[in-house]
């Protein structure tokens, strides 16, 4: 009697240590690098997530304003802790509350800002895509809103200003600005924009996560 090849296969997983691997039609297995593992370096974490779970994204801002006055982020409503959160796929909104230093350029001042929204090089790129609405449209406002109101997925900025191309040539800015905001524009592909000199701004923007 002849064995099928599909009974070699069957006789090749049993007498294998593939037997043994673990393997799922509904999920994936994620590696997280070193840097994550609650004991220190030396070692990976691995879990299982199910294809439509979420996936990692990072936000950044880059605005000068006084030390004790860091830009505050919001994604969907919540604020952000650090730069790294998990979202699924979908339409999202990212919104910060700034406090801008205009910095002196010539005669001007200006306020230059950057919003980089990527995904997490650190996640299984191959089973993700990560999207920026296009165009990638940052709106502001000077009004001082209520943060529970102006961050809130459902809040509308439709009367809100579109905040305009930097106008002045990044390389003229101050070091302490180029050294970050510069490399986040070069690494990213982010156009710097700019920021009316008010006490505080509102920016508000839209983007999308999508699964390959």
């Amino acid at each position: 009697m002849s064995t099928s090849r599909s009974d070699d296969d069957d006789d090749l997983r049993l007498n294998t240590l593939y037997r043994f691997a673990k393997r799922s039609p509904r999920l994936v297995l994620e590696e997280h690098g070193h840097c994550e593992v609650p004991a220190g370096c030396g070692g990976v974490v691995l879990r299982w997530v199910g294809r439509d779970a979420a996936v990692f994204v990072i936000a950044n801002v880059s605005c000068p304003t006084p030390r004790e006055e860091r830009p505050a982020i919001w994604l969907d409503g919540k604020r952000l802790e650090g730069s790294r959160v998990e979202l699924t796929a979908g339409t999202h909104v990212f919104a910060a509350r700034v406090v801008p230093e205009p910095l002196r350029v010539g005669a001007r001042s200006v306020v230059p800002f950057l919003c980089v929204v990527r995904d997490d090089a650190s996640g299984p790129r191959e089973r993700t895509v990560f999207l920026r609405s296009a165009p990638f449209v940052v709106r502001y406002t000077t009004d001082d809103l209520d943060a529970e109101e102006v961050t809130s997925p459902r809040y509308d900025d439709g009367l809100w200003t579109q905040a305009p191309p930097l106008s002045v040539a990044p390389e003229a800015l101050p070091e302490r600005w180029r050294s970050f905001g510069l490399w986040l524009a070069e690494s990213y592909g982010v156009e710097p924009l700019e920021l009316p000199s008010a006490p505080v701004v509102w920016v508000r923007a839209k983007f999308e996560v999508r699964r390959a």
